[in-house]
Order: structure tokens, then sequence, then C-alpha cells
């Protein structure tokens, strides 16, 4: 195998079972793309040697089974996608030994729950577990993870609550929980995320939100659509100083809403839709403020 060969796309490739150990000597090598490599159980222990790897895309290869631990050797690994590797039945440990590790995917794979080597990942920015069905819950050292930004979790069906300790990771900025059915409430220390900016809990079965979330001043973007169990809002919300984009579309429960919403002056679209049980005759002195000529949309569409 050429040793300058910088990417290799072998995408596709369904009959592909295992790769050879040439891969070795690819010390240029810095992008390696094995998705829907349907019959590959395994990576060879020479993929240690690929120095300049930085990505390494492994999604849907269905048949993978675990990861060599040589693989942490690759110190310039900053992307790593394992989406729909339905064979690997947990996240192997070797993830822990990839120090520059950025942005790791695990979109719909069978995992119960994370390894608490997941901590070790200091580096990590991005982590993607949307889909992922069977998992009910995340270790408390993922608060260890200070630099994680992103964190998906929507689709996690059976995810029924977060550690306190997620609320360490200083740099979160974006937490989508969008249909995590079994999610029936946020922990209190959410208002510690003193920089989460966007929190997604579409489709969620919360009856309202904690007090506490008023402590994100950040946050910008509040999405609660078809959180049709939601009957009110808590008065602290007016603290989001920051609020641009608040949707409680669909809330079918949500039967008034607070009048220190209209202190987020920063409110730039309310989302009412479908609020069935939301009378105008109960709105807030909110749509009176004087701000209220800023704010581009809202939509009151089937308010009676």
């Amino acid at each position: 195998m050429d040793g300058n060969i910088g990417a290799l796309d072998l995408k596709r490739f369904h009959w592909l079972a295992s790769l050879s150990d040439e891969i070795g000597k690819c010390a240029a090598l810095h992008t390696l793309n094995l998705e829907g490599c349907r019959e590959l159980d395994t990576l060879p222990v020479e993929i240690g040697l690929c120095g300049a790897l930085s990505t390494l895309n492994l999604a849907s290869c269905t048949a993978l089974t675990t990861l060599p631990a040589e693989l942490g050797r690759c110190d310039s690994l900053h992307t790593l996608d394992l989406t729909r590797c339905e064979s690997l039945a947990s996240l192997p440990d070797v993830i822990s030994q990839c120090s520059g590790l950025r942005t790791l995917t695990l979109a719909a794979c069978r995992f119960v729950t994370l390894p608490v080597e997941i901590g070790q990942c200091g580096a990590l920015c991005t982590l993607s577990l949307e889909w992922c069905g069977e998992l009910t819950c995340l270790p408390a050292d993922i608060g260890n993870c200070a630099n994680l930004g992103t964190l998906n979790l929507a689709k996690c069906w059976k995810l029924t609550s977060l550690p306190a300790e997620l609320w360490r990771c200083a740099s979160l900025q974006v937490l989508d929980l969008g249909s995590c059915q079994a999610l029936a409430s946020l922990p209190a220390e959410i208002g510690q995320c003193s920089n989460l900016r966007t929190l997604k809990l579409t489709c969620c079965h919360l009856v309202t939100l904690l007090v506490e979330s008023g402590r994100c001043g950040a946050l910008s973007i509040l999405d609660l659509m078809l959180c049709e169990e939601l009957a009110f809002l808590p008065a602290e919300i007016g603290q989001c100083a920051n609020l641009r984009t608040l949707d409680l579309s669909h809330c079918k429960a949500l039967t008034s809403l607070p009048a220190d919403l209209g202190d987020c002056k920063n409110l730039h679209t309310l989302e009412l839709r479908d609020c069935e049980l939301l009378m105008p005759s109960v709105l807030p002195a909110l749509l009176r403020t004087p701000w209220m000529h800023s704010l581009i949309e809202v939509d009151l569409h089937k308010l009676v």
C-alpha cells in the first residue's frame, strides 16, 4: 500500500470482510472511510501505526464487534463515526485512550449505557447518541468532559434520567433531548449550565420545567414543541434574558403563560400553535409590552 495515501474511501464495499494489515504502512493517511462495509467485523492492529489518521468513518459497519486497542495510538484521531454499528454491544474501552478525539458519533447503536471511561475524553466537543433506543442512562463521569459543547440524546426512548454531574460540563451549549419520552424531569442542576444556549425537549412528557431553568442566562433557544403534558412554565423563565426563540406549539395542556415572560426582552419568535387550552383572555401583559413590536412571529393559530 502506498505510504503517501492521504485519504482512502472504501464506502459501501459490502464484500470487504477485513482490512489488510498493510494499512499500517500508510503513514500519511488522515481519512479512512469504511462506511457501509457490512462484512467488516474488526480492524487490524496495524491501524495504530497510522499516526496521521484524523477521521475514521465506520458508520453502518453492522458486523463490527470490537475495535483494536492499538487504535488508541492514533494521537491525531479527532473524528470517529460508529453510527449504526449494531453489533457493538458496548463502547470499546479504547475510546478513552484517544486523547485528541473531538467528535464521537454513536447514533443508532444498541448501548444500554456508556463506560465510565468516557470521562477521560477530555478533548471531546460533540457527542451524538441520537436513536440509541436502548440507552437508559449516562455515567456520572460524563461530567469530566470539560470541553463537551454539543450532546445529542434525541430519540433515546428509554433514557430515564440525566446525571447531576453532566452540569459540570461548563462548555455545554447544545443539549437535544427531543423524544426522550421516558424522561420525566430535568435535574435541578440544569441551572448550573451557564453556557447552555439551545435546549430541545420536543415530544417529552414533562409536566413543567424546574424553576432552575431560569438560571440558564445564556439560553437562546428553548424548544418544547409537542410536550402535550406541559401545563405551565415557571415564572423564573423571565430570568432567561437572552431567550430569542420559544416554541410551545402543540402543548395542548398549556393553560397560561407567566407574566414574567415579558421580561425576556430579546424574544424574537414565540410559537403557540395548537395550544388549545390557552385562551387569549389569559395571555399575560406580555403581548402589550413596549418591545413587542420587535417580536417577529407570534403564532396563535387555533387560539379562540
